[in-house]
């Protein structure tokens, strides 16, 4: 076999620069690059170029071509490289992704992460998928973004399920509903110890807390909360115990009666992080009924974010929140950040700024006196 002739090194960082500049901010992303390097990667590149390939972006009119491209007898050092993978299906989906997704699991024995992204209500999307877990069984973190599962909340677990190596799981404005009370029989997966999500909280945490045994999650990140979420946070609160070690909770909406202390954190005794953004009107009254339940000894961060207007933060009951964060149950906590959501003020944003640094910390003085208030 003849050897192809050598390329100089300086030409192949040239190709690869030029490409990335211009390629590598668009929907294509590192596809473009990838074409590219099948001109120069005889010669290949140093090890320190490999960053490039770290994420892979396919839609339904590149899935295909990619896997030639990966087939390739030149590509290979690639494969080693890409860790996270990006599908952008639509409804035009190419009928012979499923096969193509299968190939693709032989190849991508390193990818980590898996970002899927679809046309919203549109459900066939787990049937295509339906071997994606399996033939992926590397995949440790997975995020769905923008999906509707109307009234057939039961074909979910299965799909998650399928990734046996799953440690973290994000689903971003992800709408779920279900009128069936039963829960899903699929388990979890074992080695779970994350969960982000937007909507569905009440069906995703019956089914973790549901299952036998239930599965507790040392991280947890409830965005966009409502009413109807409650019950189902507080009794998953309960059963995960002291399991949960970092717990961000997002309350969007006002609750009838103002009853927050239903976030019992009693149980949560192995709690070291804790994030409170509440966006409603009575957010102080909030925030101090539920940090009164905390009883974590091993507490050590605390983040509050709270709304309201400049005028009306004036007059919000800045001292029950400063006696409740002086609790000797939160004497363990060693940074405090409180921040206050942005709203339209009339105010220009350096006299926002200004309100927020100062004039919290002089209606917290307990918690500036520690030290501890950023």
């Amino acid at each position: 076999m003849t050897l192809p002739p050598e390329i100089p090194q300086e030409l192949v960082d040239l190709v690869l620069d030029f490409v990335s500049s211009r390629k590598s901010r668009r929907t294509t992303e590192r596809f473009s690059t990838l074409a590219a390097c099948t001109l120069v990667c005889r010669c290949w590149t140093r090890s320190s170029r490999l960053h490039m390939f770290y994420r892979i972006t396919l839609t339904e009119a590149n899935t295909g071509r990619f896997h030639a491209l990966l087939e390739s007898p030149h590509t290979t050092i690639i494969l080693s490289a890409i860790r996270e993978i990006v599908f952008k299906i639509s409804r035009n989906v190419d009928p012979h992704l499923e096969g193509v997704v299968k190939a693709l699991g032989t190849l991508l024995t390193g990818a980590k992460r898996c970002w899927i992204r679809s046309d919203p209500q549109w459900e066939p999307i787990f049937e295509l998928l339906s071997g994606l877990g399996t033939s992926f069984p590397s995949i440790q973190h997975l995020c769905m973004h923008q999906f509707m599962v109307e009234d057939n909340f039961c074909i979910l677990p299965p799909f998650i399920s399928s990734f046996n190596a799953l440690k973290s799981l994000e689903l971003a404005l992800f709408t779920v509903s279900s009128n069936t009370p039963d829960l899903p029989s699929s388990l979890p997966p074992p080695e779970m110890t994350s969960l982000t999500i937007t909507n569905g909280k009440s069906e995703m945490l019956n089914w973790l807390g549901g299952v036998s045994p239930p599965l507790l999650l040392p991280t947890l990140v409830l965005y966009d909360t409502e009413e109807e979420d409650f019950l189902a946070i507080a009794a998953y609160l309960k059963i995960a115990g002291t399991a949960i070690h970092s717990l961000t909770l997002h309350i969007r909406r006002q609750f009838d009666g103002g009853n927050y202390d239903i976030f019992d954190l009693g149980l949560n005794t192995g709690l070291r992080y804790l994030e409170l953004v509440v966006l409603v009107d009575d957010a102080i009254p909030a925030l101090v009924a539920i940090l009164g339940t905390v009883r974590a000894e091993g507490l050590e961060e605390i983040k509050m974010i709270i709304r309201g207007r400049l005028d009306d933060l004036e007059n919000c009951p800045w001292d029950d929140l400063d006696r409740a964060l002086e609790s000797s149950l939160l004497r363990s906590v060693r940074r405090f950040r409180v921040r206050r959501a942005k709203t339209r003020d009339s105010m220009p944003m350096d006299c926002r700024k200004t309100w927020r640094m100062r004039q919290i910390k002089e209606r917290l003085p307990f918690s500036y006196a520690r030290g501890v208030l950023a």
